[in-house]
């Protein structure tokens, strides 16, 4: 199993924590990169590390344990997670020093208002539109005699694994061992699907594909046909000014060399006003070749067209649902 231990803000990957847990798991891989000090910079560092690095587990601590929790659709451990960590930078302006040595050779850092503010910003949203799924393969660890930060009831408020181990802020390796071992074991046999339910497709399709509410005209049957069994879901939306699809080539090429090239499922969601236009083009040479390189990369694929608006034009807004079984 893949883990992304994610650290808390004074610390770095190379703490004991990470030590300790490499040695405790020596059939695991551990990742713990150095994050920017930055919050929307960390942020992109691990969504890059989760996609690249294909995590199965996230363990934040801390800070870490904030940042964890904004990443929808993996199984995720946060432990003692300060969900508002601007409050106690807010006490700490000006040099501050890290506790653990970072590979970059960095031994301080600044905290700012302006810091603070990007902070505040990035914990004002962290809950914002939990799927059911991530609600069961989410957990929660907190120590009983934490006095640093204490955002037990705040987590009771929307996820429902809790658990207390016998300590305080940091993980000392008995509480490693005792505690957090056990709960890694137990979400070895968890299993996460990105998208579940038609709740969570509306939110990827207008949240995080911007798109119009009424787009979502097509069954959700579909979607949960397609996520029955998945291990995770992959959502890329291509655009272009005419239906030729040629970006599909593209993103075919991609894949094509990586892991899931043909085990994977692939659903296309054209957008379109008329069905018979893409009936027409379904005909010809183009949609053949591109077809014939879509069904060597892919294990099935389903097309669909998800989007009639009598007062829209004709275009090429096409959705692309990858399900990795």
């Amino acid at each position: 199993m893949k883990i992304l231990y994610i650290h808390g803000l004074s610390s770095s990957g190379q703490s004991s924590t990470v030590a300790t847990l490499r040695r405790l798991l020596p059939h695991d891989t551990i990742i713990a990169p150095d994050l920017p000090i930055d919050p929307k910079e960390a942020l992109y560092v691990l969504l890059q590390t989760i996609k690249h690095e294909h995590i199965n587990l996230i363990i934040g601590s801390s800070m870490g344990g904030m940042l964890a929790q904004k990443f929808r659709g993996i199984r995720k451990i946060l432990v003692n997670p300060s969900f508002h960590v601007s409050h106690s930078m807010r006490q700490k302006l000006g040099t501050n020093t890290f506790f653990n040595p970072r590979k970059d050779g960095a031994t301080e850092y600044e905290i700012t208002e302006e810091l603070c503010n990007l902070y505040e910003e990035i914990e004002s949203q962290q809950f914002y539109n939990i799927p059911d799924n991530d609600i069961e393969c989410t957990i929660g660890l907190f120590g009983t005699y934490d006095d640093t930060v204490n955002c037990s009831d705040e987590f009771l408020q929307h996820y429902t694994h809790h658990y207390t181990f016998n300590g305080g802020h940091r993980l000392d390796e008995a509480t490693i061992r005792n505690s957090l071992i056990p709960l890694i074991a137990t979400m070895q046999h968890t299993r996460v699907l990105t998208i579940t339910d038609a709740e969570a497709v509306q939110f990827c399709v207008e949240e995080w594909l911007c798109l119009p509410s009424n787009a979502i005209s097509l069954d959700m049957h579909d979607f949960h046909s397609l996520a029955t069994g998945a291990q995770s879901l992959i959502a890329v939306q291509v655009n272009g000014d005419r239906f030729d699809l040629q970006l599909l080539t593209t993103l075919s090429n991609a894949i094509e060399n990586t892991p899931i090239a043909g085990q994977a499922n692939a659903m296309i969601l054209y957008q379109c006003q008329r069905d018979d236009a893409v009936f027409e083009w379904m005909k010809t040479d183009e949609y053949a070749t591109i077809n014939k390189k879509l069904q060597s990369t892919f294990q099935n694929i389903t097309w669909g067209n998800y989007y009639k608006d009598a007062s829209s034009n004709y275009d090429a807004s096409v959705l692309v649902v990858i399900a990795q079984y």
